[in-house]
């Protein structure tokens, strides 16, 4: 058994992720603030974005998290990916029922998993679609990989996310507004995170600026 705090081993699968009485207060701005017969201070204004959130994600499922618009989606998917935004939260957040005793200990783990933001990837503009993943392959996957190896995983991740079709085509995105679309642009981010096969993969929006057909597919 993995003792409080220790790190996942290199490639470890499958993980659980729970999350208990999560509540999260984001900095708003600051607000002066004079005590009686006190000097003036200044104050951290606050407002709560969640409170008492509770749940699970197991491993072999399919997890939505639901809910109206500024309900909060984006900042607990933040907190449960690793990439808590700035901020103050109390509650528990688990892996594989091992609690972490520090906040940063959690988000180094979770860091090595896949995390989709809601926002696409800054895509190197004059490059083809290929040239991106390759890039990223050659720099992401272990050094200890051939090169074929990982041309290899580019490429079916490429197939997964339906865009071999356009491998050729420049990403784009410039003042000319040229390259490939913004569903595209999306299909490209969610094929980044995969080349790795992570243990988890955390997706915000993962079906924005997509068709229903295409969005099934991925969601498959």
């Amino acid at each position: 058994a993995r003792r409080s705090g220790e790190p996942l081993a290199e490639g470890a699968s499958p993980i659980e992720i729970e999350f208990c009485h999560i509540s999260y207060w984001a900095t708003i701005g600051y607000q002066l603030n004079r005590p009686s017969g006190r000097p003036l201070r200044l104050r951290l204004v606050r407002k709560r974005i969640l409170h008492d959130v509770c749940g699970v994600l197991r491993p072999g499922t399919l997890t939505a998290i639901m809910g109206p618009s500024g309900s909060g989606k984006t900042t607990l998917l933040e907190l449960l990916g690793g990439h808590a935004p700035r901020g103050a939260f109390a509650g528990s957040r688990m892996i594989n029922g091992v609690r972490y005793p520090r906040a940063a200990q959690y988000d180094g783990v979770m860091r090595g998993q896949g995390y989709v933001a809601q926002r696409d990837s800054a895509f190197f503009a004059p490059l083809t679609v290929w040239e991106t993943i390759a890039y990223t392959a050659a720099l992401r996957l272990p050094a200890k990989m051939s090169t074929h190896d990982k041309m290899a995983h580019a490429a079916a991740a490429l197939r997964d996310v339906e865009l071999t079709g356009v491998a050729a085509a420049r990403v784009g995105g410039g003042d000319a507004g040229d390259g490939i679309s913004g569903g595209q642009a999306r299909r490209l981010s969610i094929a980044l995170e995969l080349l790795q096969s992570s243990a988890a993969l955390l997706l915000d929006e993962p079906t924005s600026g997509l068709d229903a057909s295409t969005s099934m597919r991925i969601a498959q």
